[in-house]
C-alpha cells in the first residue's frame, strides 16, 4: 500500500482505532485523516504528538462530512467486518 502514496495525496483513513497505520503512513502524505467512530480511540490518539500532517477526528463511516472527491484516496483496514453496514461505509468513503 505504501507504494501507491505518494507526497501530494490527501488521504483519509476510516475506522483509524489505535492510530497505528496512519503513524506508518504519514510521512508518505501531504496529509491524512484519521477517522474513527469511538471517541475514545480518537481522544487517545490526540494525546501523542504526531506530524502536522496527520488529523483525528470521529466520524461515522456510513456518513462522512466531507466533500466529495477531496481525498486521493481512502483506507479501510481490519475494519468492515464489524462495521453494522459495510456496503454503506464503502459507498460512502468513494464520494
Amino acid at each position: 500500500m505504501k507504494e501507491k502514496l505518494d507526497r501530494d495525496m490527501y488521504v483519509l483513513e476510516l475506522a483509524s482505532g489505535t492510530e497505528v497505520l496512519s503513524v506508518q503512513l504519514t510521512g508518505k502524505v501531504k496529509m491524512l485523516e484519521a477517522t474513527d467512530f469511538s471517541e475514545k480511540m480518537i481522544e487517545q490518539a490526540k494525546l501523542r504528538l504526531y506530524s502536522s500532517r496527520l488529523h483525528f477526528s470521529v466520524q461515522d463511516a456510513t456518513a462522512l462530512p466531507y466533500v466529495p472527491e477531496i481525498f486521493d484516496a481512502v483506507i479501510i483496514s481490519n475494519a468492515l467486518h464489524i462495521m453494522p453496514f459495510p456496503e454503506k461505509a464503502k459507498r460512502e468513503s468513494v464520494g
